[in-house]
């Protein structure tokens, strides 16, 4: 039998072309079975994603261990950042009057809530405001040394949202308790709290005023009249950065109002000058919340 070279050269390359096309045919079916399995994972993540989030919700729950504020309504919230497992605790102050009144949201420092948080809430409140004190971090169960003595915390021990998710949550259960007065409310904040109570007006419209404690820095220019507080022997903020930040608000058109205590401490809401101080921020939310 006579070979013939040309024909075997293109019977091999017939079949080569056959091997490449079914091997090109399997890896697109491959592909299309590894897109599919890709979208099915992420359709599946999604949905479950879907199942974990929730709306705001808040019950009335007993105080925590320990912490006793006469009058306060205890709140147990959950739904933070619209997930189902963050819980937030939250004490309620009312003035003994009947009526509607304007809320307050009390933002705590980084130390956490406290049961001092709460006392001069309630001492707030019997101004005529409704008063939410809630955590927006994480809070331990274990008391805080505070100048030597130890202070109960309020403890949120499943808070795992943001910081703005969990100032959000409480800012929505607030506005939808009874006895709360439609329109602006108002946001104070010590320490750290202050410059979170600040920041608030850069994204709402419905803030009408703003007190801070003993906090030295936030947005360049606030959309509310604010209230500065603070200690001239603050040992972890100066009262010469309070007043550098005052003037910056000024400057930037804000309407500023300001008390230096001659030798107060850190947080003089809840020190020595307690009482001078509480009465300034009911004067001051009373002017400008109605």
């Amino acid at each position: 039998m006579t070979y013939n070279k040309d024909r075997g050269v293109g019977s091999a390359n017939r079949w080569i072309s056959l091997l490449i096309g079914l091997s090109l045919g399997l890896a697109a079916c491959g592909g299309q079975n590894l897109a599919s399995n890709a979208t099915a994972a992420t359709t599946a993540v999604a949905s479950n994603a879907t199942a974990a989030t929730a709306a705001i919700r808040w019950s009335e729950t007993a105080a925590p261990p320990g912490v006793n504020v006469p009058g306060a309504q205890w709140l147990k919230i959950e739904g933070a950042g619209g997930l189902s497992n963050t819980v937030q605790l939250a004490a309620v102050l009312r003035p003994a009057a009947t009526g509607t009144f304007p809320l307050v949201v009390w933002l705590h420092g980084s130390d956490g809530a406290l049961l001092t948080d709460a006392t001069a809430a309630s001492l707030l409140s019997a101004g005529g405001f409704v008063v939410l004190v809630g955590c927006w971090k994480f809070t331990p169960e274990s008391a805080d040394l505070i100048r030597g003595s130890p202070v109960p915390r309020i403890p949120c021990l499943q808070n795992i949202a943001t910081t703005d998710d969990s100032i959000q949550a409480l800012i929505e259960v607030g506005q939808q308790l009874p006895g709360v007065k439609k329109g602006s409310f108002g946001t104070f904040g010590v320490s750290a709290g202050g410059p979170l109570a600040l920041q608030l007006t850069t994204t709402r419209t419905d803030i009408g005023a703003v007190v801070v404690d003993s906090s030295p820095r936030g947005p360049a220019k606030v959309s509310a009249p604010v209230l500065i507080l603070g200690g001239t022997a603050d040992l972890t903020v100066s009262a010469e950065a309070q007043q550098t930040y005052e003037q910056a608000l000024r400057d930037a058109g804000t309407t500023v109002e300001a008390h230096y205590y001659e030798g107060g401490l850190h947080a003089v809401t809840v020190g020595d000058f307690q009482v001078d101080a509480i009465k300034r921020m009911i004067d001051f939310y009373g002017r400008y919340l109605k």
